[in-house]
């Protein structure tokens, strides 16, 4: 099962070992279980990406009860590492205990393979995977208090790059200025970036340059005024 939890600056202590002459940084020693969007197992202190590498075979979501209560929702998460790509998110009523199946709200399974994280706008959630029998990036739009899919769209077909086993086609998180949803995949040796409205239509697509790695392709779009960086 997979915990959707938030590494809080308060209780993050990190440890340092080293191993064949390398030093290597700790993941976090402990963390507060929050309705964030980074994902991870819980009891588990070890990096992310190789936990998440078959993560969309069959991928399943959960939400914390108190993000989905009538009120309000919790701050959006616009892109990789939330709004201050810090991954921190300023609420007050985060909760410091969570757990199955008490604070399960829905689960879904999401056909593919990816390792970016998912996004939040609103009442909308995002997120991208790769699709092997027909070589297609896809952008999935679900519903943030249901999960019901609300809309798919087939981003890109290209044939699969050359990649790391702990790597996936579909591994840059997409990012929002709350209008518009930016996505990244690889296309062939180019970079492909591509815009769409918040209701699934296409706004423009752009190949910005060339780019080649043995490890794959991984380029989380920023947002800078009026900028997309990749």
């Amino acid at each position: 099962m997979l915990l959707r939890v938030k590494q809080s600056k308060l209780t993050i202590h990190k440890r340092t070992t080293r191993s064949r002459g390398q030093l290597r940084i700790g993941v976090p020693e402990k963390v507060v279980f929050s309705p964030s969007i980074i994902l991870a197992k819980p009891g588990r202190t070890r990096t992310f990406t190789p936990m998440l590498r078959n993560a969309f075979a069959f991928f399943l979501l959960a939400a914390a009860a108190n993000m989905l209560a009538p009120h309000a929702f919790a701050e959006d998460w616009p892109g990789w590492r939330g709004p201050r790509g810090d991954g921190t998110v300023h609420d007050p009523s985060t909760p410091v205990k969570w757990s199955l199946p008490k604070n399960l709200v829905w689960k879904v399974p999401v056909t593919g393979k990816g390792h970016a994280s998912p996004i939040v706008v609103g009442d909308k959630l995002f997120i991208v995977t790769a699709t092997e029998e027909n070589k297609f990036r896809i952008l999935l739009c679900l519903d943030r208090r249901t999960g019901k899919e609300l809309w798919r769209r087939a981003v890109l077909k290209s044939a699969f790059e050359r990649v790391h086993r702990l790597n996936s086609r579909s591994s840059s998180t997409p990012c929002s200025d709350g209008k518009r949803v930016y996505v990244s995949f690889l296309d062939d040796n180019h970079m492909f970036v591509s815009a769409y409205d918040l209701d699934g239509k296409k706004l423009w697509e752009v190949r910005p340059g060339v780019f080649s790695s043995k490890h794959g392709y991984r380029s989380s779009p920023v947002l800078w005024k009026e900028t997309v960086i990749v």
